[in-house]
């Protein structure tokens, strides 16, 4: 607890960071959601990079399984890099599919569980989760710019958590060099 105290400047760093990017999310989302896909895509392209040499060094075992992601990391990258447009809006009904199956999971876990921490709003945060999910999916294309939107929001609303979060750290860390003085 005591180191946690001493990094308050961390953790109002990444509510600075955080808060920041959620504005400028909120300012330029449509460029934002490009360069989260050419992101994605690099991300692809270097883990098949990876994928390849590692199934050439000496102790891998399943080399033709890494060849293969490899190889096929590399072609879905390009393909990502070729069409990025096409690549938010899959990107889109992923995480909106992901957002039903989520929200399904967690109503379940909560109205199947009397005990629940709380239950009422993970209820709640549920049926809104599923609520998302399903737009994402219907309307994939004119939901975008809102999911950037939205998503900027939220990241400003944690940034200011977290700034509020480093000011709770730091006083609980003068609390517990006080008692340690006592």
């Amino acid at each position: 607890m005591e180191e946690i105290g001493r990094s308050w400047a961390w953790v109002l760093f990444f509510g600075f960071l955080t808060l920041v990017i959620g504005i400028l999310v909120m300012v330029w989302p449509q460029e934002t959601l490009k360069v989260l896909a050419i992101l994605f895509g690099l991300q692809l392209l270097i883990m098949g990079i990876f994928s390849l040499a590692r199934a050439f060094s000496s102790s891998e075992q399943h080399r033709v399984w890494s060849v293969f992601l490899g190889i096929f990391s590399i072609i879905v990258a390009i393909i990502m890099f070729r069409n990025v447009a096409e690549t938010v809006v899959v990107l889109t009904l992923i995480l909106g599919i992901y957002w039903v199956i989520y929200g399904i999971v967690q109503f379940v876990m909560a109205v199947g569980d009397k005990t629940y921490e709380a239950r009422g709003f993970t209820i709640f945060m549920s049926i809104i989760t599923v609520i998302a999910g399903i737009v994402l999916v219907a309307w994939p294309i004119d939901s975008i710019t809102v999911l950037a939107w939205i998503t900027g929001v939220w990241l400003a609303i944690l940034g200011i958590l977290g700034i509020v979060l480093a000011f709770m750290v730091r006083g609980a860390g003068k609390d517990l060099d006080k008692l340690a003085a006592a």
